[in-house]
């Protein structure tokens, strides 16, 4: 492998470990030599997302956290900023907001009184403002919060699989991070979000992640076998074999590298199995499969997290491709 096939980073998402101490699982995949750990955020599950970070942002010291992907219209800004605040304090510089605008489940929608239509807008809506709480402490129209500084936001990721996500993401965040792709799938969105932010002046490069199921064993047809039962996304079989990579580890470790190929720089592993071989998968994850899929210069130590491009410089960067398109 070269480093063209090898990521930056490489972290774990924290879904469907076994019952027990939230920190406790984050202190293991710091340890086990993980870049980042991650968290998703379905208002049906009892588990939530940004409270899970911070018991672990008190447990660990370098990881970083971040949400793939926190569903940004389901929620007022201002809690949101809130949490995002309180998170920070605890890991500064450690912090990275995924959002998405979900609708997969529109039960979850209809759960808090928000209506689907329209989600895309209010995403929009949501993430300006949100961008606008951060910058001067204040929401809506005009309340100001009594003990919130100004202070830079997290930088966000915008998640999907669609070329509209791709082209959202260059345009008005700081990464795109796709899930249920294939490399193939992943080539062609990166080309296009690169192609958006390529018109765009005086902003930094675009981070580009994405979130993979792996279910390792000794072999292909035992690893689908148990990826089967772990259930992931409640795929079928035929789509089972499209997006997760499963197999012994030295297959997982070619088949995730074409990612790598295909753009990927950050790598968030999604162990696509029951709850009861999480951890050894990721103990085998860190052992068989890490060393041969990540930069052995790179990683969390070499790469800081900067905070987020505001939403003055992605507008005004846009602002200055719409000139030169019309010159």
């Amino acid at each position: 492998m070269t480093a063209s096939d090898r990521f930056e980073t490489v972290g774990v998402m924290w879904h469907g470990f076994p019952s027990g101490r939230i920190s406790h699982d984050a202190v293991q995949i710091e340890q086990c030599g993980f870049d980042s750990v991650w968290t998703g955020d379905h208002v049906l599950t009892y588990v939530d997302g940004l409270v899970a970070l911070s018991a672990m942002a008190a447990a660990t010291s370098k990881i970083t956290l971040g949400t793939a992907v926190f569903l940004l219209p389901l929620r007022p800004v201002a809690s949101v900023a809130r949490a995002l605040a309180t998170l920070q304090w605890e890991a500064p510089g450690r912090v990275i907001f995924g959002v998405g605008m979900g609708g997969d489940d529109p039960s979850e929608y209809l759960a808090v009184g928000v209506p689907l239509v329209g989600r895309s807008a209010l995403f929009d809506r949501h993430l300006d403002a949100l961008s606008e709480v951060f910058a001067t402490a204040t929401v809506g129209d005009g309340y100001g919060f009594h003990d919130l500084p100004p202070g830079p936001m997290p930088p966000i990721w915008v998640g999907g699989r669609s070329t509209a996500a791709a082209q959202r993401a260059a345009a008005h965040s700081d990464g795109f991070l796709p899930y249920l792709v294939r490399a193939e799938q992943l080539r062609d969105l990166v080309r296009v979000a690169e192609e958006v932010r390529a018109g765009m002046q005086g902003v930094k490069p675009l981070s580009q992640a994405v979130s993979v199921l792996v279910t390792l064993s000794d072999t292909r047809a035992e690893a689908s076998a148990l990826a089967a039962e772990g259930g992931q996304f409640g795929l079928n079989d035929e789509l089972r074999s499209k997006y997760v990579v499963a197999g012994p580890s030295d297959y997982c470790a070619e088949r995730l590298s074409e990612y790598a190929e295909a753009g990927a720089r950050d790598l968030i592993v999604n162990l696509a199995v029951p709850s009861a071989h999480k951890v050894r998968q990721m103990e085998q994850l860190a052992e068989e499969v890490l060393p041969h899929i990540r930069h052995p210069r790179l990683g969390r130590e070499d790469r800081s997290i900067q905070p987020a491009t505001t939403r003055k410089e992605l507008s005004t960067a846009d602002h200055h491709k719409e000139m030169r398109n019309f010159q």
